[in-house]
């Protein structure tokens, strides 16, 4: 082939229609059985062509291929998953004549997800009976939700706290009725009632009005 021949051909390889790029999916990494999560996909077209979708899940489903997009535009995807197990999507797009390669895969966890257990309650090592004395902590929720905690001094129970932001820090003022050694813990809950496990001890040395603990 000639010179000019072979920059010709280059020339229209060139220009001819590329396909779309591979797929951005962005999503949640987590959620309960049965919730409908909702996954965003995104690809852009050099040649301004419309993009068309395909799912594909480890759980057998697949979604086919969707309905055609503007390139540069996201799609939401919904999806939901009745057991727990872990779940991975992949996705590739076309446009009228060319197809991506699939996109690495998007893993998501599914359980009944319930708050974190709290730290343990940050306040004073020793305090005298019927001062009041201020306990803080705070719970993570691994989706985010809101939380309510409540605490225990030895074994009697706080009620419980309005619901607060995950990770927000509560605080709690308290007076012991008697001196001695006091262990003092708290739980979370979310608003399905999903509870934490007690947080590990503070241990709180109460002085009665002797000077000493009882």
């Amino acid at each position: 082939m000639s010179n000019r021949l072979w920059l010709l051909a280059l020339l229209a390889a060139g220009c001819g229609n590329v396909p779309p790029s591979r797929p951005i999916v962005s999503g949640p990494d987590k959620g309960r059985p049965n919730d409908t999560l909702v996954f965003t996909l995104f690809s852009v077209d050099r040649d301004g062509d419309t993009i068309s979708y395909y799912c594909e899940w480890s759980a057998g489903m697949d979604s086919g291929w969707t309905g055609w997009t503007k390139e540069g535009e996201e799609l939401a995807v919904r999806a939901w998953f009745a057991d727990s197990g872990r779940y991975w999507l992949r996705v590739k797009a076309r446009d009228t004549k060319h197809e991506t390669g699939w996109t690495d895969t998007t893993w998501v966890s599914i359980r009944d997800y319930g708050p974190l257990v709290p730290p343990v309650p940050a306040g004073p090592d020793t305090t005298v009976v019927g001062a009041v004395v201020s306990f803080l902590s705070s719970a993570v929720h691994p989706l985010g939700e809101a939380v309510a905690l409540q605490f225990r001094w030895n074994d009697s129970l706080e009620a419980w706290t309005g619901f607060n932001a995950s990770g927000a820090t509560v605080v709690v003022k308290h007076a012991f009725p008697a001196g001695g050694v006091w262990e003092v813990r708290c739980r979370a809950s979310d608003r399905g009632g999903r509870l934490s496990d007690w947080s590990g001890p503070k241990t709180v040395v109460v002085i009665d009005s002797f000077g000493r603990p009882r």
